[in-house]
């Protein structure tokens, strides 16, 4: 079967498999995405003469594979799968989240997933993308970066390892959707209500969904997700500030400069932590070069690569949220926040 359809920069238009087994490829038992009859790894110059059918091939596989993890949050992780907008109007576009089953009413703390990076934008209109299949360098949901799920593994390109250490800590989950803005309605890419911009989906899952928690919450964001998780506090200062007992960003793209308000700065260089690409052990705090602009103390995340730091810093990040979950005070003294150091 054939009907995957993707375009190229040129505009010529391909047509792919929809499954992985048709792909060639599948998941090894570590994790691994290796060719079916070869047991290779994957090979992106599929045609070493034509950049447009490789990119299209990747982008075709990718979405295969956002498919892929999908079906294993519900399978194997067993999470539910909740429609977004959550009121039931069958004439618009539709996103989705996912959370555990008692994510909502137990009494252990939320842990909140928000992946990184946008879709690029096709229109003069902002944030008008692409749609899932044809998508280029969005993070889908469940995922921190598909370019460690192809080439390096599942298990830590995908939220497996931190969704099986929540569980094992005794936390509840709910996973963030801001890349998925638009979607097909009778063959024409609509808005979805309520979460055209990655910051805009944040802010309407909190407002419909997580400021009814009454346990505490905490967020995990890498790249841009910090952005739009910083967003919601600058925009929901007094209700996130009474719920949020922490906040781990991973080489975060928000900028602290943005918020005047003193309180806020107090409380958020006490409950973030941002742990940033660097070749210093894990957890080293770094005091120069980008964590005063930050708003919050930035530690080394033990790899250079931007990607990685979600895989390098995972241990650190568990330990900070319990030390948030634990921690009764309510602020700290106001770090300077400024441009970044020379």
């Amino acid at each position: 079967m054939t009907s995957n359809t993707s375009s190229s920069k040129s505009d010529r238009k391909f047509w792919f498999p929809v499954t992985l087994p048709e792909f060639g490829y599948h998941f090894n038992t570590l994790g691994e995405l290796r060719k079916i009859d070869s047991d290779e790894r994957f090979e992106f110059n599929v045609r070493p003469t034509d950049k447009d059918y490789n990119q299209a091939h990747y982008e075709s596989l990718g979405a295969v594979i956002d498919k892929h993890v999908e079906e294993r949050l519900e399978s194997d992780v067993g999470l539910l799968r909740m429609q977004i907008p959550v009121d039931d109007d069958e004439n618009e576009a539709k996103s989705k989240i996912f959370m555990s089953k008692d994510a909502l009413t137990s009494t252990k703390p939320l842990l909140v997933l928000v992946p990184g990076r946008h879709r690029r934008c096709v229109s003069s209109l902002p944030n008008i993308c692409h749609s899932p299949a044809s998508n280029h360098g969005a993070t889908s949901i469940g995922q921190w970066a598909r370019r460690i799920i192809i080439n390096d593994n599942i298990n830590i390109g995908a939220m497996f390892e931190y969704l099986k250490q929540a569980k094992e800590e005794g936390y509840e989950v709910l996973l963030m959707n801001p890349n998925e803005n638009t979607g097909w309605l009778s063959g024409i890419l609509k808005w979805i209500r309520g979460n055209e911009t990655p910051s805009n989906h944040i802010l309407y899952v909190w407002d419909t969904i997580l400021k009814k928690v009454n346990e505490p919450i905490l967020f995990v964001a890498h790249s841009a997700g910090g952005y739009a998780v910083f967003n919601l506090f600058k925009e929901r200062p007094d209700e996130t500030m009474a719920r949020v007992k922490g906040i781990a960003l991973m080489d975060s793209l928000h900028d602290a400069t943005v918020i005047t308000w003193q309180r806020v700065r107090r409380w958020f260089a006490k409950k973030a932590t941002n742990w940033v690409p660097s070749p210093l052990p894990v957890n080293t705090l770094i005091t120069r070069g980008i964590t005063s602009k930050c708003g919050c103390p930035c530690r080394a995340a033990g790899h250079t690569a931007h990607a990685y730091t979600t895989v390098t810093a995972k241990e650190a990040v568990f330990a900070f949220l319990e030390d948030m979950i634990k921690s009764k005070e309510e602020g700290s003294e106001e770090i300077e926040i400024h441009g970044r150091e020379e």
